[in-house]
């Protein structure tokens, strides 16, 4: 399961990790059974002050020593991507990439790579729609 949420938790302590009610229940009966907290919060939109995103933001600065990934806002997600992964897929297809795919969900991986990519051979674009993106590139209709 990919963590898409805000994760909270004192080095050595107990994570406490906060997720909107909508994420898979398997996944938060994983993270139980290592030994994390979970609390489900409402799935509201990011300007809400109750998105788990901003609850976990609080409870960051309210619990000492925790620590916040913050992985939608911070850009350094996105700079690994770019210095790690889109550098890796470069050299390991011996820069034959014509189209890079990927589900997303915080974007920094997508971000990234695309970037990566861009530096190394510009003129292609980046977007949230990667099969319409394909369609683009294969030279078929967009609808």
């Amino acid at each position: 399961m990919d963590i898409k949420n805000g994760f909270i938790g004192s080095v050595g302590d107990t994570p406490l990790i906060r997720l909107p009610r909508l994420s898979e229940e398997t996944g938060c009966e994983i993270l139980e059974t290592l030994g994390a907290e979970v609390r489900a919060v409402p799935a509201v939109p990011y300007r809400d002050l109750g998105n788990y995103q901003k609850v976990a933001g609080r409870l960051a600065q309210e619990i000492e020593g925790a620590v916040w990934a913050n992985q939608f806002d911070n850009i350094a997600n996105r700079e690994i991507h770019e210095r790690t992964t889109g550098t890796e897929i470069w050299a390991q297809t011996g820069g034959g990439v014509d189209a890079f795919v990927a589900a997303t969900g915080t974007g920094g991986t997508l971000a990234g790579v695309g970037r990566a990519l861009k530096a190394r051979k510009p003129g292609r674009e980046t977007t949230r729609r990667p099969v319409l993106a394909l369609r683009r590139w294969m030279g078929l209709p967009v609808p």
